[in-house]
């Protein structure tokens, strides 16, 4: 489903694990981590993933398991897909819980055709989370997604975290430039 980064930023490492950079360098001295050392302009300190204690390995495959979560729900109501899944709650803290395999090896197994709607299984998604479903499938990065729409990198940045709302002007453009509804960026 989701493979992780093989090193992690200092920064990356300490959203993950909720914690500042200094506690973070204080723990990773304290139990020997490898660390790759690079000029600050370039983030500071690399952590390869290999070398990670077992617990931080955990909090990154929580942390990816939640973005993975994320992005479905913007990308399933765009493809118009419905998920038909069994027993995962509608809200974010199942997050965590997940184990996607036997959730697929139970869709492949049942013969059933009971479908259940991706808000029950996924959660109610946002026009953000459905313009980052977009932008994950048709696999380009938010500054190409910026130049398409002839915006900034960072409005688009904005718009995926519902800090700026996605106006009728960028929806109409989104919808021109994907063949979409431009009401799914619009509609919460």
């Amino acid at each position: 489903m989701s493979s992780v980064k093989e090193t992690y930023t200092s920064a990356d490492l300490a959203k993950i694990l909720k914690i500042t950079r200094q506690t973070l360098w204080k723990r990773g001295q304290n139990d020997g981590w490898k660390t790759i050392i690079k000029p600050k302009r370039l983030g500071g300190n690399d952590y390869p993933y290999e070398t990670l204690p077992p617990d931080v390995k955990a909090a990154i495959a929580r942390h990816e398991a939640a973005r993975v979560r994320s992005a479905l729900g913007g990308l399933l109501p765009l493809i118009g897909e419905e998920a038909r899944l069994a027993e995962v709650a509608p809200d974010s803290s199942n997050a965590d819980n997940i184990d996607m395999k036997a959730i697929i090896a139970e869709i492949e197994a049942d013969d059933d055709e009971t479908r259940y709607p991706a808000e029950a299984v996924i959660g109610t998604s946002t026009p953000g989370s459905r313009l980052r479903g977009l932008r994950m499938r048709e696999g380009i990065t938010q500054k190409e997604l910026a130049e398409k729409l002839g915006i900034q990198q960072h409005h688009v940045s904005e718009m995926e975290k519902g800090i700026r709302k996605i106006g009728l002007a960028i929806a109409k453009r989104i919808s021109k430039t994907y063949d979409i509804s431009h009401r799914v960026f619009l509609v919460s």
